[in-house]
């Protein structure tokens, strides 16, 4: 609505809404892959498939079926829609008797430009490709923010043998015969990977009494 009646037009309003949305996925994105390698391997690494580089993901996209496509569509919708009803519409519906009986109105930026049909779109281009260097150079930092944080909340709650890794002092042995790809050492294994040594370290995780009201006060610690 501001880029519209800042002169961006329709284009400009909807080139807005496009990079606030995606600037929300790829948070989402970057957090939720940085947790996988956080957590116990049994907890996210069989669901969360890990980032991988893909010159060829056109291909990819092509050679994979139309079922399959409409699976991770519907996946994709219902998480990021949780975590938009979560993270964004709960507290902006909670905020907001509190925010109006201060007389606090919304944040409304004064904006001016020369040309906002070219300005606009320029700036929101700007903003998105920064987005994506930041978020490349900061994502182990998240990750660190993630570990500290669950290495300090777990032992309150008794999650760290549900939640966290614990390492033996050997790797168990690997299966023979088994030819498949090994996974990198800084990662958990994937579908039809091998797991690594590291990840053959890892002890099973145990689960303690009324996990669901732990992991529910976790959360909402």
């Amino acid at each position: 609505a501001a880029a519209s009646a800042a002169g961006g037009g329709a284009a400009g309003a909807c080139l807005a809404r496009w990079v606030l949305g995606i600037t929300f996925m790829l948070a989402v994105t970057v957090a939720v892959l940085q947790l996988r390698e956080r957590l116990h391997p049994a907890a996210l690494a069989g669901r969360v498939r890990p980032h991988e580089p893909r010159p060829d993901l056109l291909a990819t996209l092509l050679a994979e079926s139309a079922t399959l496509h409409a699976k991770r569509l519907a996946t994709s919708f219902a998480i990021y829609g949780a975590l938009l009803v979560a993270l964004v519409y709960a507290p902006a519906a909670a905020a907001s008797p509190v925010l109006a009986y201060l007389d606090v109105g919304p944040f409304r930026p004064r904006l001016a430009y020369a040309a906002p049909a070219a300005q606009i779109p320029l700036e929101l281009l700007c903003f998105h490709l920064a987005l994506l260097t930041l978020l490349e150079r900061l994502k182990r930092r998240v990750g660190d923010a993630q570990a500290a944080f669950l290495a300090a909340a777990c032992p309150v709650f008794g999650l760290e043998a549900y939640l966290l890794p614990r390492f033996a002092e050997d790797p168990y042995p690997e299966v023979e015969g088994d030819d498949r790809d090994r996974a990198p050492d800084d990662r958990w294994a994937w579908s039809d990977e091998r797991p690594s040594a590291r990840e053959r370290r890892v002890m099973p995780r145990e689960t303690p009494p009324r996990v669901g009201a732990r992991l529910a006060a976790l959360l909402v610690l």
